[in-house]
């Protein structure tokens, strides 16, 4: 069957962000942060709802900080986490990763934190929904890349019936 005119929209975008994970929402918030227009298309119906635990390391803290996000989760349901206990399956303690001895950057006198991956992304969502330079696409489904000149150049899609060529001076992949 062949696709209406008015079920085809064209897009013109600086970057597509392919997943809204929180490390595609945490590149959507520093492009937008740079002034530049973001596209994030996800394939799922919105935010994960899931409560899987997610470990940020020092890195993470600090870029965290960086865009500002590092207080807010003060407020919310977080557990500052320094050694790391691993075991075989069979129950058999393998060992401890101690980050207070490693020579690590600390911030605010945390190495880790462990917060539910749902608390984190509905974060950066709350903080992208007030961007008029962010587009975010829940329920998407990518069709193909586009090339130009054998370089991708943006993203085909369907989302609410309507597929969608969205061109981009980059494009990325990410969770």
């Amino acid at each position: 069957m062949a696709i209406k005119q008015s079920e085809q929209k064209q897009i013109a975008t600086d970057l597509v962000i392919v997943g809204g994970g929180i490390g595609g929402l945490v590149l959507a918030l520093l492009a937008a942060r740079r002034h530049l227009s973001v596209l994030v298309l996800d394939q799922g119906p919105g935010p994960t709802t899931n409560p899987v635990p997610t470990v940020i390391g020092p890195m993470g803290l600090a870029l965290l900080d960086e865009i500002g996000l590092l207080a807010s989760l003060a407020e919310e349901d977080v557990y500052p986490c320094d050694v790391f206990h691993f075991y075989a399956i069979g129950g058999e303690k393998l060992l401890d990763a101690d980050y207070r001895l490693v020579d690590l950057p600390s911030l605010r006198g945390l190495t880790n934190l462990i917060i539910s991956s749902f608390i984190l992304q509905s974060l950066l969502v709350r903080e992208l929904s007030h961007k008029e330079n962010v587009s975010l696409l829940w329920g998407g489904q990518l069709n193909s890349l586009i090339f130009d000149e054998g370089v991708v150049c943006g993203v085909t899609f369907r989302h609410e019936g309507t597929t969608v060529t969205a061109k981009a001076r980059l494009t990325v992949g990410a969770d």
